[in-house]
């Protein structure tokens, strides 16, 4: 039986797809994780209130965005994110959910760095495919993914 930890159980739409995985139960009753997050641009300064941004369905309120955003990925890949379908996750994991994605989508730009012409074809789909649900949360994927 499917527990649900921070998001709605009810909505199956593909857009919730990532926020489903990771509240998803599997067999054994071990949480399913995918490797699901990164993204950047956020303004957030160090000591200061939560950072309201009406792009983003939550504050940044945490003081790892500072070190996120720092990543050199998103200085020479810019991103404009809107994490609209975590709107349907509780409001209290959105903000952990964003910033799951933001250290997801760096790992994944390093790993598609390094891929090789004779990597199996199911870890390139794997990355293809997460690109592809990053994607839906704002992140510039599109000259990455044509790499991979």
């Amino acid at each position: 039986m499917a527990e649900t930890f921070c998001c709605s159980s009810s909505d199956a739409q593909k857009s919730l797809s990532l926020c489903d995985k990771v509240n998803q139960l599997n067999d054994a009753g071990e949480r399913e994780l995918e490797t699901i997050t990164q993204s950047p641009v956020v303004n957030v300064q160090a000591n200061s209130e939560p950072v309201e941004n009406p792009e983003t369905p939550f504050a940044k309120s945490s003081s790892i965005w500072e070190k996120i955003e720092s990543l050199g990925v998103f200085h020479f890949m810019p991103q404009k994110l809107h994490f609209h379908p975590l709107v349907k996750c509780k409001e209290v994991c959105r903000e952990g959910f964003a910033v799951g994605y933001m250290v997801s989508f760096a790992s994944l730009v390093d790993k598609t760095s390094k891929l090789q012409i004779d990597d199996p074809s199911d870890v390139i789909h794997s990355y293809l495919d997460t690109l592809a649900e990053l994607e839906m949360l704002g992140f510039g994927v599109k000259g990455h993914s044509e790499s991979a």
